[in-house]
């Protein structure tokens, strides 16, 4: 059970690690410019949202429900980011 709930933690706090490159590159564009210069690097970031909410996911199904917490987190992050882009394409 004990290593059940160890790599529930891992696999969460690798989650909140993806989550935590897509904040840095949203809230702070300078270091995004040299992290995601480029077309794939756009994509790296967004990928590294969908991941981060998927692996904090996998975290709340599988450990504490406290990984809820992330999970709402991205998703609310994940909601904005649509939004923004929406604006952005009309």
């Amino acid at each position: 059970m004990a290593e059940a709930k160890r790599h529930s933690t891992i696999v969460g706090c690798v989650g909140v690690l993806c989550l935590a490159i897509f904040w840095t590159a949203w809230f702070a564009p300078g270091i995004a410019d040299t992290y995601a210069g480029s077309s794939f690097g756009k994509f790296v970031v967004f990928g590294a949202l969908l991941a981060g909410i998927l692996l904090t996911t996998i975290a709340a199904i599988t450990g504490s429900k406290w990984w809820v917490v992330f999970v709402a987190a991205g998703v609310i992050t994940l909601v904005k980011a649509y939004i923004l882009f929406s604006r952005v394409m009309t």
